[in-house]
């Protein structure tokens, strides 16, 4: 009787230990949000990092993805140049869109991408490009007006634009 007793609480232990969501990618994810508030954004970067090497089918995948292109795209990393930095972000925002398209990381992904191309890397074909195809994939965005406005005014200086108003 001891014996199945005994059987019975490994069996539980077992059944209630795997069972067990792992949740390291969200302590890794809460880890980098206190870093990015502390301004310690190259350990948020290592924890970022940590959570798109181990957990590519996590809940924080792609919110690390998103983050991490944040971190390029507001030039923290102090050690490359702007360039190098705009474009470390274009790779993260458009791998959010190219594995997630249907999520809202997605949209704003594609959109910041766009506005990068445009504005500060002035590749205006590749703006072209991926503004249109946010509007072909988010026609109904809340973001659209403002991937429609970008558009008119690709390659204009803000004197034309304002002139043009």
């Amino acid at each position: 009787m001891k014996r199945l007793i005994y059987l019975g609480l490994i069996g539980l232990f077992l059944v209630t230990a795997c069972s067990k969501k792992d949740t390291k990618d969200q302590t890794l994810f809460d880890e980098a949000q206190k870093q990015m508030k502390e301004e310690n954004y190259p350990m948020a970067m290592v924890k970022y990092l940590s959570i798109v090497k181990d957990y590519p089918k996590g809940d924080y995948y792609a919110k690390s993805l998103m983050e991490l292109g944040n971190i390029y795209n507001a030039k923290l990393i102090t050690t490359m140049s702007p360039a190098e930095n705009e474009h470390m972000a274009i790779y993260y925002y458009k791998k959010v869109f190219n594995e997630f398209p249907v999520s809202t990381h997605a949209e704003q992904a594609l959109f910041l991408t766009g506005f990068i191309y445009a504005n500060e890397l002035k590749d205006q074909d590749s703006a072209k490009i991926n503004y249109n195809l946010f509007l072909e994939k988010y026609p109904n965005s809340q973001l659209a007006s403002s991937v429609k406005g970008e558009l008119q005014n690709i390659g204009k200086t803000p004197d034309d634009v304002i002139d043009k108003k």
